[in-house]
């Protein structure tokens, strides 16, 4: 899609059911800080509280995107709304449908957008890439030798011009798959060979009618317990999903912590 082009809304808005509303496309590539995937179609096609979910379609009748939010200081449409690009949301439908829930890549590092001064400071010709802040002990990066300092600056043969396209290319990694990550380090390039995991965060909980997220599971919540055994990581508490499930439970009983204090949720399972 370019910038100009006609799209239309189809969503629910304030309960009106099968609302259709018109419009172009506004800007490409939007960040509005979301989190570290954004990239979102904007548009001018009123967009109001209900519609979040709808199709945004052009007028050929293909979905471009996913109607997600409005920036407005009424809470109601200014002509300013946002949606998740078609080519983001595909593979991550054809992931729900496989597994049930979304599986990102995970590189382990913790990256910021290069500046002129730092460019300067590191030795580096320009400001270009993802400069590491820091890599996460026993992660892919830490493992291939990735250290803080380091500017990545290609992945996977492709060009990584700051940190929200280098997150964007790792979340679609498939867990398990080598690839190269081209590093600036002391003015000069070198290569990693990086085996990546996946990004254990992504569990049940961030799937739309998951049962976590039936539970009201939150991003940063951590599930210590799933019907009181222990979950060190997402394979645990996949497997306990799974032996509820063929023990014909209606509930999964959760212990989660969140900002420090643990709290008991309790997941229902077979709704939807």
């Amino acid at each position: 899609m370019r910038v100009g082009d006609w799209s239309l809304a189809i969503g629910n808005p304030f309960g009106l059911g099968g609302t259709v509303t018109a419009g172009i496309v506004s800007g490409r590539a939007r960040d509005i800080d979301a989190g570290p995937f954004d990239d979102f179609l904007q548009t001018d096609a009123p967009i109001n509280p209900g519609n979040s979910g709808g199709p945004l379609f052009d007028l050929d009748g293909a979905v471009i995107g996913i109607n997600t939010a409005i920036l407005s200081p009424s809470g109601g449409n200014v002509g300013i709304g946002f949606a998740i690009p078609a080519a983001l949301a595909e593979p991550v439908v054809a992931q729900l449908r496989e597994h049930g829930h979304a599986i990102r890549g995970w590189l382990g590092v913790s990256v910021q957008r290069m500046t002129d001064d730092l460019a300067a400071g590191l030795g580096v010709a320009e400001a270009r890439g993802a400069l590491v802040a820091a890599t996460m002990p026993e992660s892919p990066a830490a493992a291939a030798g990735i250290e803080a300092g380091d500017v990545i600056v290609a992945y996977d043969g492709k060009s990584v011009g700051g940190p929200r396209r280098l997150a964007r290319l790792v979340s679609e990694t498939r867990a398990g798959e080598a690839v190269t990550v081209a590093v600036l380090r002391g003015g000069d390039e070198t290569r990693f060979e990086v085996e990546i995991a996946r990004l254990a965060e992504t569990a049940d909980a961030t799937a739309p009618g998951a049962p976590a997220a039936r539970a009201g599971l939150r991003p940063g919540d951590i599930v210590r317990e799933a019907n009181r055994r222990p979950v060190n990581d997402a394979n645990a508490l996949d497997a306990a999903l799974a032996d509820a499930e063929a023990q014909g439970r209606e509930v999964l009983l959760l212990l989660i912590e969140r900002d420090g204090a643990p709290q008991f949720r309790a997941a229902p399972l077979g709704v939807g």
